[in-house]
């Protein structure tokens, strides 16, 4: 895993349910958490999901100051400091993938008996090759990164972290997340953001 492309903190996405008024309306100074509860709506553009049999596939924009965020936990917190690590993250697009079901890991769910360890190798180490962002200029951004969220049959879901370099303007008004076929059932998916959206995702307020 790359640390210029990862917080030291790693990567946890907490679900939470409905839409709260953000600073704009309410006055209140932009938080994580009501960030993510913006983000969570999925009429905000930055969540989109779908439904195969018992297994649910969602798929989430991580937006720059949740990175930002995490790598200064428990550091002073400076206008400089932040400055730079937003510079440095807004390079990139980072999405969340994860997919459950019946509530649990769907890697545990619904991996065939004796293709456990093969699959286990195919999330941790190629995911790439199965991964990638489209665009209507039919470019193709390749993964720059990726992890996944080792929780060993303990979490909601089986989450992954990708990591896509930020494509330059040009490149039309929508982002498309495609996954292959590798080997969980789920076939072919495609899950297509607003360009607008991700790019003018919330912001912390950090209060400095």
């Amino acid at each position: 895993m790359n640390q210029a492309l990862f917080p030291i903190m790693g990567f946890k996405i907490f679900a939470f349910a409905g839409l709260c008024l953000l600073v704009s309306c309410s006055g209140v100074p932009a938080t994580k958490e009501s960030i993510q509860e913006y983000i969570s709506n999925s009429d905000n553009g930055l969540l989109a999901s779908t439904h195969i049999g018992a297994m649910n596939i969602e798929v989430q924009f991580k937006p720059t100051d949740f990175l930002v965020e995490e790598e200064l936990y428990g550091e002073p917190l400076t206008p400089s400091a932040i400055d730079s690590l937003r510079s440095k993250y807004s390079e990139y697009y980072y999405f969340i993938l994860r997919l459950s079901s019946e509530n649990g890991e769907a890697l545990y769910a619904n991996s065939e008996p004796g293709k456990y360890s093969e699959l286990v190798q195919t999330l941790s180490f190629n995911m790439d090759q199965f991964v990638a962002l489209t665009t209507p200029l039919a470019d193709t951004i390749k993964v720059a990164d990726f992890a996944l969220d080792r929780t060993h049959g303990m979490g909601e879901a089986t989450t992954l972290i990708f990591v896509f370099e930020r494509p330059r303007n040009g490149t039309g008004d929508w982002i498309q997340f495609n996954i292959g076929d590798f080997g969980l059932g789920v076939g072919n998916q495609n899950f297509r953001f607003n360009r607008t959206a991700l790019e003018e995702a919330p912001t912390i307020d950090f209060g400095v």
